[in-house]
């Protein structure tokens, strides 16, 4: 038995996280959470303590006290966990760190641009308040409002920094940075950084919500812009390629 589950998809939300934890799930090795999102680590009223991560354990896995098979990895998926104070600091990856400091972490990541416009997309669709998409660049790209949900929604595409608080936190080596094209011809990293052997998957696709208007050239052009010294310093930390999303 052992007292910690393994291996978090931590972000980033609306670059696939969904398909990649139904893909994993179907793995012999592992055990993903469900419900897939489990919002432990970024509660209002978290506590750090042994008796509510065995609440964790039970909620997301259904375990009791006994602890967590050694047969198996355990994995849940919540795409908050990355999510970025107001000077770029690490809101909750310092829980996790205290829960686990070996655990490991999987972030999925598309243009920033698309990423930014998809969120914006899915809490309209959702019916939460949100101003028109123009006025969430104008004020989430500006310094004078990082308590804002327009910052909140263009903060997720720092990549960078994103990438530096996670390997500054827990190394190079329990951290995958992924760039999705397809993740179903992705999984043999996921599954070599994971230490298991690979799989034929069932094929999995993420959900893409119908958009009612195309974003903007003129926005377009200033998120580019905007994005592209995080784009940078992304490729910089993690050796991927994003030449195609800085500013062109």
């Amino acid at each position: 038995m052992k007292k910690r589950i393994d291996f978090q998809i931590s972000g980033n939300q609306k670059c696939g996280t969904n398909a990649l934890h139904n893909l994993l799930d179907q793995h012999p090795a592992v055990r993903m959470s469900s419900p897939k999102e489990l919002h432990f680590f970024d509660a209002k009223n978290y506590r750090g303590d042994e008796s509510a991560f065995q609440t964790y354990h039970r909620d997301g896995w259904g375990l009791g006290n006994g602890g967590l098979e050694s047969a198996f990895l355990y994995g849940e998926s919540t795409p908050k966990y990355v999510l970025l104070g107001p000077g770029g600091e690490a809101r909750f990856l310092g829980r996790i760190q205290e829960y686990n400091p070996d655990i490991k972490h999987i972030v999925l990541f598309r243009d920033p641009v698309e990423r930014a416009y998809s969120q914006w997309n899915m809490l309209r669709h959702n019916g939460r308040p949100v101003v028109d998409f123009e006025t969430v660049v104008e004020v989430g790209t500006s310094a004078k409002s990082p308590q804002s949900s327009s910052f909140n929604i263009i903060s997720r595409g720092h990549y960078g920094q994103i990438c530096q608080n996670l390997l500054s936190l827990f190394g190079p080596e329990r951290c995958c940075f992924i760039r999705v094209t397809d993740l179903n011809h992705q999984m043999n990293e996921v599954t070599d950084f994971l230490g298991i052997a690979p799989i034929n998957y069932e094929t999995r696709y993420s959900y893409v919500l119908p958009y009612t208007s195309a974003m903007s050239e003129e926005t377009r052009k200033t998120l580019r812009s905007y994005y592209g010294p995080e784009m940078v310093r992304f490729g910089e930390l993690t050796g991927i390629d994003a030449a195609d999303w800085i500013d062109r």
